[in-house]
């Protein structure tokens, strides 16, 4: 019997080690804990969610004009997120500074709000999932790191565990398939 249960990122390892859970799926952005196993599933790429009314059409000329400090409204998830950070790293690297002015708890809702213009909004680019009415794409440059999803587990995987596995690696395959179609 297979039983599902969402959890914040930082809730799963203390979960896996108690053994109230068997396996997760869940963002891999940090050394795991002692005694976690963890099977890498599928990079996906973050971008920047713009109002369609935007001028812009690249990252470059988002950052257009700004001395290292991007003003244009940002809503992003929560700096404890991993989304954020990994957002945060890859303007770092390229000695940038964008501070949210809207955090929210969910990605859906970013690109809610970003749809009815209150800004750009930081998004992964998940293959086959439309983006919203009112909504445009904007990718980021191949250097900033990709939000990276496995599976985590202790211990020898149980035969329902495996399959679990199993299918998600199919899944991973399927969309790194897309992916690489929606590059071609």
């Amino acid at each position: 019997r297979l039983t599902l249960k969402e959890m914040s990122n930082p809730n799963i390892e203390a979960a896996l080690i108690k053994q109230e859970a068997d396996v997760a799926v869940a963002v891999l952005h940090r050394k795991t804990g002692a005694g976690l196993k963890t099977v890498k599933l599928v990079d996906l790429p973050l971008a920047i969610a713009a109002p369609v009314t935007s001028s812009a059409t690249t990252f470059r000329e988002i950052c257009s004009g700004s001395s290292g400090e991007l003003l244009h409204p940002l809503i992003s998830l929560p700096k404890s997120e991993p989304v954020a950070q990994i957002f945060q790293q890859g303007l770092t690297k390229r000695e940038l500074r964008w501070a949210p002015s809207m955090e929210v708890n969910e990605l859906g809702l970013i690109l809610n709000y970003v749809s009815r213009g209150f800004g750009y909004g930081v998004a992964v680019d998940i293959p086959g999932v439309d983006w919203p009415e009112g909504v445009k794409k904007i990718k980021l440059p191949s250097d900033f790191p990709p939000l990276t999803i496995g599976a985590l587990h202790t211990g020898d995987l149980k035969p329902l565990e495996e399959a679990f596995i199993a299918l998600a690696k199919t899944h991973a395959t399927k969309l790194r398939q897309l992916s690489s179609k929606k590059k071609n």
